[in-house]
């Protein structure tokens, strides 16, 4: 169910062609390539943002912008239905037999007091329609045939259905989920939407969806944070904080170069002073040779008075 509707999605952003629609576009890519990774997560501590921001940063170069989902899920041209025709149903649910019943006709209704059916005749349109009963997987039904049968009995029998093309032709209608999604609302659906205006905004969004069967879509929308701002990624980007790191690095190493600078003329300047103490006009490069020349010189001299004694 979520992935069909986010392919339907991805439809929307097929014929979008700004910079912006580019990075939108692989964002999309990204998330359905991930979709069984990120549905389990929620927004608690930006637990799916996150994780869309570790795979963005793992693989972003390599994700396409080209929406090649949109064309291989393209639903084939069928012909148009005109109306339904007949509906065949039972054993299931409220029919321990098979009953039929007629639709040939522009408007078609199904009334009765509780318990002749009426529910289960909804439910048989809605398998035909789209393969499956809502109400079976809401109420944790692993097998949904479980669900499907009839008690009295204890079996099930897919119910079939007709109906008229527009080129007047009948067919039997195949259960296509994606096809049919929207031309089917049943009764509870409907009292809820009828209350809708009493509803705060957030409540009405998650009625609509219930009624158009897009609740657990609206609930994997619904955990996508709205912003991706620094708290869940650094937005100059792992590298560029890298870079202000050794930046930062070299800053230190050039205000110690600039210290050493320095100190150096300040040894410079003393040098001089000195040199110039000892003797005025010399440099300290002579003073020291002169100075070494005389220690050596006394050095000699020691030795050799000592040679002589």
């Amino acid at each position: 169910m979520i992935r069909t509707e986010f392919v339907n999605f991805l439809q929307t952003l097929e014929n979008t062609s700004t910079a912006e629609a580019t990075s939108v576009r692989k964002i999309a890519n990204l998330v359905y390539e991930n979709l069984e990774t990120l549905i389990p997560l929620s927004t608690t501590n930006g637990q799916r943002i996150r994780k869309l921001v570790e795979l963005a940063q793992n693989s972003w170069s390599t994700v396409s912008s080209d929406l090649s989902t949109v064309n291989s899920t393209q639903i084939s041209i069928d012909p148009k239905l005109k109306r339904l025709k007949k509906l065949t149903v039972g054993p299931f649910r409220g029919f321990s037999r098979q009953e039929v019943f007629d639709l040939d006709s522009s408007v078609a209704l199904i009334y009765g007091p509780n318990g002749t059916g009426k529910t289960s005749f909804c439910e048989a349109l809605e398998y035909t329609l789209l393969g499956s009963v809502k109400e079976a997987g809401s109420k944790r039904f692993r097998d949904q045939n479980e669900y499907l049968k009839n008690a009295y009995v204890n079996t099930f029998t897919r119910p079939t259905l007709e109906g008229l093309t527009e080129q007047n032709v009948d067919i039997e209608i195949l259960p296509d989920h994606k096809k049919y999604q929207f031309s089917f609302i049943e009764k509870n659906r409907i009292d809820n939407f009828s209350r809708i205006a009493a509803q705060a905004p957030a409540k009405q969004t998650e009625l609509i969806s219930t009624l158009f069967g897009l609740d657990s879509f609206n609930d994997f929308v619904r955990n996508f944070t709205n912003e991706m701002d620094g708290r869940y990624i650094h937005l100059e980007g792992l590298k560029a904080k890298l870079l202000e790191e050794k930046q930062h690095e070299l800053s230190g190493a050039h205000q110690q170069i600039q210290s050493s600078l320095e100190i150096l003329q300040v040894i410079q300047v003393e040098k001089i002073k000195l040199a110039n103490e000892y003797r005025a006009g010399i440099s300290f490069n002579e003073m020291e040779i002169e100075l070494l020349e005389t220690d050596h010189m006394i050095l000699d001299r020691i030795v050799n008075n000592h040679h002589i004694s």
